[in-house]
């Protein structure tokens, strides 16, 4: 199991994927010697809690990533390119992949770098956030921007984050 967001936030899909949805993850539960996997333990501590699995019906196993495709990059002119195609300078930084959504909570990323910077204010790392395409028109997606725009203004943040959105998988 991947998530559960269809039981979390059911708004995000229609009613007759939920219905379908909650109706398969039901029929799994009710056979007895099904064991579940679950990408993160937030996803199982979900599961037992929203459908009264017991845990030890649940075993977290972390997704991987592909060493071939993500790894790190040594090759310094690389590094220059890719920080010049995205603009996001030569100072160190976090980075954030999220999708941008309330749900995501990215927020908490901004407010966590918001005290970092509040504890080191001569700091010249920045943060990275990057997400869904910021040209998409889906009214939550902007939503959730301007949310998070109007708060990096209030803190002051404006010269520290960098909003990047998708980022290609090459890259």
């Amino acid at each position: 199991i991947h998530d559960l967001i269809p039981l979390l936030y059911p708004e995000v899909f229609s009613y007759k994927f939920n219905v379908a949805f909650r109706k398969t993850l039901q029929s799994y539960i009710n056979e007895k010697r099904v064991h579940f996997f679950c990408v993160s333990k937030n996803t199982k501590k979900d599961l037992c809690y929203l459908k009264n699995v017991n845990p030890n019906r649940v075993t977290v196993t972390p997704l991987a990533a592909d060493k071939n495709k993500f790894h790190a990059c040594k090759d310094e002119e690389s590094n220059l390119a890719l920080r010049k195609k995205y603009s996001i300078g030569t100072d160190p930084y976090f980075l954030c992949f999220s999708r941008f959504a309330k749900r995501k909570n990215n927020i908490l990323a901004l407010e966590a770098f918001s005290l970092f910077i509040k504890k080191y204010p001569n700091s010249n790392v920045k943060l990275v956030l990057s997400g869904m395409s910021l040209g998409k028109s889906n009214k939550s997606i902007k939503g959730v921007l301007d949310f998070l725009m109007a708060f990096i203004a209030k803190e002051g943040l404006e010269n520290h984050v960098y909003l990047l959105g998708f980022v290609e998988e090459e890259d």
